[in-house]
Order: C-alpha cells, then structure tokens, then sequence
C-alpha cells in the first residue's frame, strides 16, 4: 500500500511552481508601481509646464509698446513715472519723417520685450526680459533644453537690448529645443522680429513634433490707439 504524503521530486515541483508564481507576481507589482511613478511624473512635469507658461503669458500680455525716445528728452524714465504711464512713441533725432522701431526683438532662440510688473513681490516698474531657449550643459543631446526667463530694471529707453544684471528663472526643461516665432496675422509665423515698427500680434513656442507638449501661443495686446488733438479754435457742436 502506498503511503499518503509527497516525494522528493513532487515536492521540488510544488517549490519551483511556487516560485515561478511569485516572480511573476513580484514582477507585475513592480511593473505597476513603475507605471505609477512614470504618470506621477509626468503629471507633476505638465502641471509644471503649465503654470510656467501661464506665467510667461502673463508678462506678454503686459507688454508695453515703446518706441526710443530721443536723447534730447529729459523727462522723468517710465519707472519713475510709475506704472501704467503712457510710454510715448517718439521718433530718434534723425528728422520727423524718419520711423522708430518698436522695443521688441525676436530670434528663433530668444526674444527680448518690455512689461509693466504691477508690483509685489517685485517693485512696480518697467522691466525688460529676456526669454532664452538655451542647451543644458555643453552636450544638449543628454542634457536637454531650458526655457529661461530674464529680468532687469529698466529705466532708459535708449539702453534696450543692452547687458547688464539681471534676474533669471528657468521655467522649464524639454528633451526638444523650444523654438519661437512670430505672427504679423494670426498662423502666419516668421523665425524672426526685428527693427519692426509694430508689435507682433501672436508669438509661438514649438517644442517639436516629438514632443507631448503642444505650441503655446499667445497674443500680444494691441498698441494704444492715437488719441485725437483737441480742436481749440474748432467750432462746439452740441
């Protein structure tokens, strides 16, 4: 008769089907948290994006529009005027005929505008800033791009575009190099915006088509139109 229990080789076969079980549930445990950690990841990094972009949208839309003033003018600069001052559009020494450029100037790689910062935490004031698309370290195929963004006090028209110190914060990092450019209409983009006379209406930032983040566009307000010259010696109309 045949006693009741296992034998040596059913037992090692019952051990090896055991562990076979559990490595196969270990490693979809595994796999799951993996999964988990990367959609946390990924979520945090949108959210990231998302709030440095609407950040950066938030100087656009107080861009200022300015023109050099000449070097003549001894007014008061628009910092100590304070903010929400008129910026007046003045021609350079030259002649009246000749056409000042706009305070704007756009590459695929940068863009540097002027805003109004209404205050805290920084001090009310005009500011010029700088946006930088910039490799991180000397090897960009490893270390990725940065969206830098720059900002120093700005007191004289004339010194646009010159270097001097600065703030910086990096907004955000990609795997693609963000790339920018500039619509006179809406959707119809140039690489470039400079010695213009007039603003932009849209700027873009592209961040490839292998990218999970799609373009950021925003539109710039438009210039302040002309107010009309009181007519003195004009009849009253009722």
């Amino acid at each position: 008769m045949r006693q009741a229990g296992f034998t040596l080789a059913e037992l090692l076969v019952a051990l090896v089907l055991t562990a076979a079980a559990v490595g196969i549930v270990s490693e979809g445990v595994r796999r799951s948290l993996a999964y988990e950690a990367r959609l946390s990841e990924i979520r945090t990094q949108r959210e990231d994006t998302s709030a440095a972009l609407a950040a950066l949208r938030s100087r656009f839309e107080t861009l200022v529009f300015a023109a050099p003033e000449p070097a003549s003018d001894n007014r008061r600069s628009p910092v100590e005027r304070g903010p929400g001052a008129d910026i007046p559009e003045t021609p350079p020494p030259g002649g009246p005929d000749q056409q000042a450029h706009v305070l704007f100037a756009g590459e695929a790689s940068s863009v540097t505008f002027l805003a109004a910062d209404p205050g805290y935490p920084a001090r009310a004031g005009l500011y010029e800033y700088t946006l930088a698309s910039t490799a991180i370290g000397d090897d960009a195929q490893t270390g990725g791009y940065q969206l830098v963004l720059s900002r120093r006090a700005f007191g004289d028209l004339s010194a646009f575009g010159d270097s001097g110190p600065s703030q910086s914060w990096t907004l955000l990092t990609t795997d693609t190099q963000p790339v920018l450019s500039y619509a006179p209409s809406p959707g119809q983009w140039r690489s470039s915006w400079i010695d213009q006379d007039t603003l932009p209406v849209q700027i873009r930032i592209a961040f490839g088509d292998d990218s999970a983040s799609p373009a950021f566009i925003v539109a710039l307000p438009a210039p302040p139109p002309d107010e009309p010259e009181d007519d003195i010696g004009g009849e009253i109309t009722q």
